[in-house]
């Protein structure tokens, strides 16, 4: 099992409608984001088979928890590229890690 992780956001600064660098999944079957969002709100994870044309995947609307802010949220690594856009505006902090 090939296994990796990174970050998207330490403790930065977002606005709402901000998305992260894109995330090559290639090679890779499932994905995990967490972290805190700062702020009761969501993130949507955008999907791209060329790194350029992005497409918000709805099955992948994760929320934040109310009392404490934090967000996870799984998915499936079904195209080559991934980003997170953020619905909140706040500072965040936003992992990841992916599993072949």
């Amino acid at each position: 099992v090939s296994r990796t992780n990174g970050n998207l956001s330490v403790a930065a600064s977002v606005t709402n409608g901000d998305v992260t660098s894109s995330v090559d999944a290639n090679n890779f079957k499932n994905a995990i984001i967490m972290g805190n969002l700062g702020a009761s709100g969501d993130v949507t994870v955008q999907v791209s088979n060329d790194g350029s044309n992005w497409y918000e995947d709805s099955n992948s609307n994760f929320y934040s928890n109310f009392s404490t802010y934090d967000v996870v949220g799984r998915f499936d690594c079904t195209a080559r590229y991934w980003r997170v856009k953020y619905n909140v505006s706040g500072t965040v902090t936003l992992r990841y890690a992916l599993v072949a």
